[in-house]
């Protein structure tokens, strides 16, 4: 951002975000970069969407007894123009591994993570803190701040010199 420009996350959290059998992942509506007098209006718009159409088919598809869900929390988070964003796991999320972190970066914010846009460095982590392996990603994007975009963020192309470059070093 320029000048001081302050913008907002605002988004849902849902106890059923992250079940083991159901992921409730795009369920609720998410906004990044919203403008502070946009703030209250956003906060109504995830609230509410944890009552649409789409989430209570996803219910019933998913059979849950209770197909009415309790109204999500709404989130308020000051964003930042993040060079580099992941997603970390205490235990290998795929095998179920204990005693071991996985965790996956990209350049740029984590929406072309989450989205699955792009492929990810990926790094597993020991308790001690020791990398025991690491697979390094062709990049090719990142994902910026773009206040011309509705979404408030555009694909970006990385130099060539970052698309084999690891996000995260040890220091």
């Amino acid at each position: 951002f320029r000048g001081g420009d302050v913008r907002f996350a605002v988004r849902s959290s849902a106890a059923e975000e992250d079940m083991g059998d159901s992921s409730f992942a795009g369920q609720f509506a998410s906004f990044l970069f919203v403008a502070p007098d946009d703030v209250s209006a956003k906060v109504t718009a995830v609230w509410r969407s944890g009552f649409s159409d789409r989430l209570l088919a996803y219910r019933k598809e998913k059979g849950f007894t209770q197909l009415l869900p309790g109204a999500p929390a709404v989130l308020v988070q000051r964003m930042v123009a993040a060079e580099a964003a992941g997603v970390a796991f205490s235990s290998d999320p795929v095998s179920g591994r204990h005693g071991i972190a996985v965790v996956s970066a990209v350049f740029g914010l984590g929406t072309a993570l989450v989205g699955g846009g792009v492929d990810a460095d990926l790094y597993e982590i020991d308790r001690a803190g020791n990398v025991v392996h690491q697979q390094i990603a062709t990049k090719s994007i990142a994902h910026r701040f773009d206040p011309t975009s509705s979404e408030g963020i555009s694909a970006v192309a990385l130099p060539e010199t970052d698309c084999r470059r690891p996000v995260l070093t040890e220091h």
